[in-house]
């Protein structure tokens, strides 16, 4: 769920405080890989996994910006996302221009 971003940053925000309340998870403040503070969600379930496990998040967007897993020295992964909005905003040549859709002449 939360590793698609396809959710409202309050659904995201609520799903890392109910993971955090979970015994085999802890959070921490991590640096996120653009050098902001960031909420590290940490999986550590040696029984069902070696390593530690973890998602780091944005606080501000709850955005996830990386994942990763360690095994404490010999190996390690991290994969990193970065978030590029297409627009900012639609431009106002396009809005002048839409079509109300109550005002669109339909096909006969």
């Amino acid at each position: 769920l939360l590793r698609t971003g396809y959710v409202p940053p309050t659904v995201a925000r609520a799903a890392i405080t109910v993971l955090g309340r979970l015994p085999e998870v802890r959070t921490e403040t991590a640096q996120t890989p653009s050098g902001a503070a960031g909420v590290k969600v940490i999986f550590d379930d040696q029984q069902v996994r070696t390593g530690h496990h973890y998602l780091l998040f944005d606080p501000n967007s709850a955005d996830l910006v990386e994942a990763g897993v360690s095994d404490g020295g010999t190996s390690s992964y991290r994969s990193t996302t970065s978030y590029h909005p297409l627009a900012d905003a639609v431009p106002t040549s396009v809005t002048q221009s839409a079509i109300d859709p109550s005002q669109q002449v339909k096909p006969t």
